[in-house]
């Protein structure tokens, strides 16, 4: 687990954590929420693994700035419990 939650910490742009999913081989899914850009999921060594990829929009009246992006990683065992939770946020290139 160690090694995964190194590499996700060390995600900053896109490029960044679409390397994280294949190197993990998980799968994404698309989903409803607007400001969820995709989730991948999948099992290593028997834990469950999450990553969801959220957006928002930092623009406000007269002001052009870059999106944000937070990318959540939740880690839970055979059980279902989870074991480790965190957050990584980057920012779009204008």
């Amino acid at each position: 687990m160690e090694e995964i939650v190194a590499d996700f910490s060390a995600i900053n742009d896109l490029a960044s954590l679409v390397s994280f999913v294949r190197k993990y081989g998980l799968e994404t899914k698309e989903h409803p929420d607007t400001f969820v850009v995709n989730t991948h999921e999948g099992q290593i060594h028997g834990m469950t693994v999450e990553v969801v990829h959220r957006w928002r929009d930092r623009c406000r009246a007269f002001q052009v700035r870059p999106d944000g992006n937070n990318i959540e990683l939740k880690i839970a065992d055979e059980e279902g419990k989870i074991i480790f939770s965190s957050t990584v946020s980057y920012l779009d290139d204008i």
